[in-house]
This record gives structure tokens, C-alpha cells and sequence, in this order.
């Protein structure tokens, strides 16, 4: 039995995934297409030859199966022996994901690949925020756009799988949509699968698989015909979807109110009969204004309340510097008393007018004074610094690190270093005072002590000896000295 010979010939990848594309819009095959290997199934001998013959040219490999699941050789193919199945091993070097076909264009997007792609039948690059696509062997260098706000995180859904997008940047185009890009097919095949998602990036709340809610008011539910919505939307409404979604997901902190803001003005403004992908269409670009407004609006407002809380702050920041200036004139006078206090005392120390102990308590209690109110100062700069900072983590945190210190941090520290100057001389003074008291009380307890317990010599000399020993009156009984008395019985 003779195999059949091919008459279609291909000799790019380009031809090539033409082929497949129409085999499968036909029906004539089933094609799975993964990230190495493209899959095709139920085909003829005819089909099976060709497809081989392609391959070869390419210099790709292609395994046959017959439909028992059995090799099948290049030279034994008939039809008694099908439908066959045969897998291509298409090349993968040089691009996070290469595609043949639209099918496998159309099942990749359903996964989570981001990078740079590269598609057979694409004639025109663009690129969202996570994917590059390009020509086969096509493309420049590609970087991912910062990551924004998940549509997760601000689209409320009744459904037990998720069906708004998970990143928005695989579905947003980068650049405008021309006319050129439009009528590409891949690019067709791209906007099929990102029209859903991104309008539903933009809704409320997602109730079902095929319905959307914007919270008015009036509150909007509206279906999505996934099978028609791009033909409804057009080049324009596309282009209008696009623009509304890059507006509400450009900035991560302000993406909940952009969001409640075109909700909101989109429930107002569509009628009630009216198909999403024609409102889109006739009214996006309006709705999308009217959301800016508002938002300038409220910005307005948030701007309003933001400078009278800095002037709130720069009126706080201003007592604090002028209660620290009178902390320090009130410890400088403190300082000059002080210092008059130990001139007066040495003044008293040297003209003995008071008594040693006085002066040294006196010079004790002005020392305990300035240490106190030195001491006092510092802890009330502490506690302003505490007070400050959490300023800064609760109620200011919308102001610039640049601004608040030029605002707080800086002025509130060109108020405290005076103090601290004139703090540590007052330290300095009590501690002289304090050597003071302890050096009076040192020298003259001493003396004290000399005074009390030794003889005044001169005292003792002056006092008159006398001149005869006193007399005893007759009849006074005398003791006898055993020494005059012996001499006298020697005698």
C-alpha cells in the first residue's frame, strides 16, 4: 500500500501556523498547544504528510501516532490507520513563551506567563504593562511596568472562583490602540480575553460569570456578552476602556477612590437599556471626565484639610520653641542668682557675719535649685520629642520627610540647643556650689571640735598663784608625814 504524497509545501513558521489556524477554524483538527510542543489531533493521511513535510523543511521534529497510539513512520501513513496524532517540538530559545497558533495564543493568555513572547502569525508589536508581544524572531528589549493595585483587592464578588484579573498590567495595552494594531489578529485574539477583564477590573461588584455592578447611585447591573463584547465596543470603545482603567490603576494609594468615583459616575450615566460595550462606546470617554473632576474635586478638599493641618503643626512646632526660649531665660536667671548667691556667700565667709553652717545650707539648697530645674527642662524636651514622633507615624504622615524637618525636626532642634548650653552651665554652677558648701562646713568643723576638747594654755598662765599656803585652825587633828617624823626619832 503506497503512502500519499503532500502537494502543499510550507517553508516558514509563519506558513505554517496559517495552516493549523485554518485547520482548526474549520474544525478539521484538534490542536493543544503548550509552552515546547504543539499538539495536533484528528488528522487525515493528507494532512499528516503535510504537516511532516513542513517540519522537515523547518528542521523541526514531528512524532506520529497512529489512532491505536502507536508510531507511526513518515512512509507507512494511510488512511486505514487514522485519524493520527502528531507533536511538534517547536523551538523555545530566545523568548519567555513562542506561540504558533492562535489556540495556543488564546490558552496562554489563560495562564501566568508574563515576558517577552514571540507569536508566528503577528505582524504588529505592542506590549501591556507584564507582556511583550512580537513577530516571530521579532521584538526589543522588554522591562514590566510597576506593579499597581490588584483589581482583587477593590472588586467585590459572589462567585466562589475569582474572575476579576488578579494583575491589571497583563490586560492594559501601554500605548494607544491605532488602526494598524486593531486589525492585527493577534491582537484580535488579545482584546477578546482582556475586554472582560478589564471591565470588570472596573466594576463594583462581579454577581455571576456574566455580570457586573456599579454602585450608583443608582446602583447599575449590566451583563457582559463575552462573545460579542468587542464587536459592540469598537476601536473607540476599546480605546475609551483602556484609557478608564490606566486612569484608576495608575496610582496604587488613590486606586480604591479613582475606582468608587468612575463606579459611581458610570451607574449615573448609562441608560438602563443600554448594552456595556456601546455605553463604552458613546459615553466612556464622558463618564471618565466626570470621574476626574470628582477627583480633582475631592483632591481640592484633601488639599484644603492638608494645609490647615501643616499650619496646625507649624503653630505647634511654634509653642514649642517658644516654651523651650523660656525654659532657657528662665534657667539663665536662675544661673545669675545663683552665681550672686556664691558671691554673697563668700563675701559672708570672709567677714565671719553668719555661721558657717548657714552659709553652707545656703549654698546646698542653690545647688538642688539649679539641678531641678535644669533636669525639669531636659525631661520636658524629651517628651515633646516623644509627642513629635508620634505626630509623624499618626496625623502627618501625608507630609514629605524633606518637608517635615524642614517644618518641625530642624526648627524644633535650633530651639533645644540653647538649652542644653545653658543647662550644662548650670550644672557647672551647682557643682561649684556644692564643693563650696562641703569646703565650708569642712573647715570649720575642725575648729569646733579643737575649741571644745583642748586646755587655753594661755588662760592657765594668767590665772595668779598664791602667795602662802592657808593656815589650820587650832584643834584641827593633822596627819602625821612618816618622813619628818622618822628624822625627827633618828635625831
Amino acid at each position: 500500500m503506497l503512502p500519499r504524497k503532500a502537494t502543499w509545501m510550507t517553508s516558514t513558521p509563519i506558513e505554517l501556523s496559517a495552516l493549523l489556524d485554518v485547520w482548526t477554524a474549520t474544525g478539521r483538527i484538534g490542536l493543544v498547544e503548550t509552552a515546547s510542543a504543539v499538539t495536533v489531533s484528528r488528522l487525515d493521511a493528507v494532512s499528516t504528510q503535510m504537516l511532516l513535510t513542513a517540519t522537515s523543511q523547518l528542521g523541526w521534529q514531528c512524532d506520529v501516532q497512529d489512532q491505536a497510539g502507536e508510531p507511526v513512520l513518515a512512509d507507512y501513513i494511510d488512511e486505514d490507520f487514522g485519524p493520527f496524532v502528531t507533536t511538534i517540538q517547536k523551538p523555545v530559545q530566545g523568548a519567555d513563551r513562542r506561540l504558533l497558533t492562535m489556540v495556543g495564543l488564546s490558552q496562554a493568555l489563560q495562564e501566568k506567563v508574563d515576558g517577552f513572547w514571540q507569536i508566528a502569525s503577528a505582524q504588529v508589536s505592542f506590549a501591556t504593562g507584564a507582556i511583550s508581544f512580537n513577530p516571530w524572531n521579532g521584538g526589543d528589549i522588554f522591562a514590566a511596568a510597576a506593579p499597581t493595585k490588584s483589581p482583587l483587592d477593590i472588586v467585590r464578588e459572589t462567585n466562589e472562583a475569582r474572575l476579576a484579573p488578579i494583575d491589571i498590567r497583563k490586560w492594559l495595552v501601554r500605548s494607544t490602540v491605532t488602526e494598524k494594531l486593531w486589525e492585527d489578529s493577534v491582537f484580535q485574539t488579545f482584546a477578546v480575553a482582556s475586554a472582560p477583564a478589564l471591565v470588570r477590573s472596573l466594576a463594583s461588584e462581579i454577581a455571576g460569570s456574566r455580570t457586573v455592578v456599579f454602585n450608583g447611585p443608582p446602583r447599575l447591573s449590566i451583563a457582559i456578552p463575552d462573545d460579542s463584547l468587542l464587536q459592540e465596543l469598537t476601536l473607540v470603545g476599546y480605546q475609551n476602556l483602556r484609557t478608564a482603567v490606566a486612569w484608576v490603576y495608575e496610582d496604587a494609594p488613590s486606586a480604591e477612590q479613582r475606582h468608587a468615583l468612575f463606579a459611581a459616575e458610570f451607574a449615573r450615566s448609562v441608560i438602563r437599556n443600554e448594552s456595556i460595550g456601546v455605553a463604552f462606546r458613546e459615553a466612556g470617554c464622558d463618564i471618565l471626565e466626570g470621574a476626574r473632576l470628582a477627583f480633582q474635586l475631592s483632591l481640592s478638599d484633601m488639599s484644603r484639610e492638608a494645609i490647615k493641618a501643616q499650619g496646625d503643626l507649624r503653630k505647634a512646632i511654634a509653642d514649642d520653641m517658644s516654651k523651650a526660649a523660656e525654659g532657657t531665660r528662665t534657667l539663665s536667671g536662675a544661673i545669675a542668682v545663683s552665681i550672686a548667691t556664691g558671691i554673697t556667700l563668700i563675701a559672708a565667709r570672709s567677714t565671719g557675719a553668719a555661721e558657717p553652717w548657714v552659709l553652707s545650707l545656703v549654698a546646698a539648697v542653690v545647688a538642688g535649685y539649679l539641678i531641678v530645674v535644669a533636669v525639669n527642662g531636659w525631661a520636658y524636651l524629651k517628651l515633646q520629642r516623644r509627642l513629635r514622633d508620634q505626630w509623624r507615624r499618626r496625623f502627618y504622615r501625608f507630609v514629605p520627610a524633606n518637608d517635615y524637618d524642614e517644618m518641625v525636626t530642624k526648627p524644633a532642634r535650633s530651639a533645644e540647643w540653647p538649652y542644653h548650653i545653658i543647662a550644662f552651665i548650670a550644672l557647672a554652677v551647682a557643682v561649684a556650689l556644692s564643693w563650696m558648701a562641703i569646703s565650708i562646713w569642712a573647715a570649720e568643723n575642725p575648729k569646733k571640735i579643737i575649741k571644745n576638747n583642748s586646755v587655753n594654755v594661755e588662760e592657765l598662765n594668767a590665772t595668779p598663784m598664791p602667795k602662802s599656803l592657808p593656815t589650820l585652825a587650832p584643834g584641827t587633828p593633822t596627819i602625821p608625814n612618816p618622813d619628818v617624823d622618822g628624822s625627827k626619832r633618828e635625831n
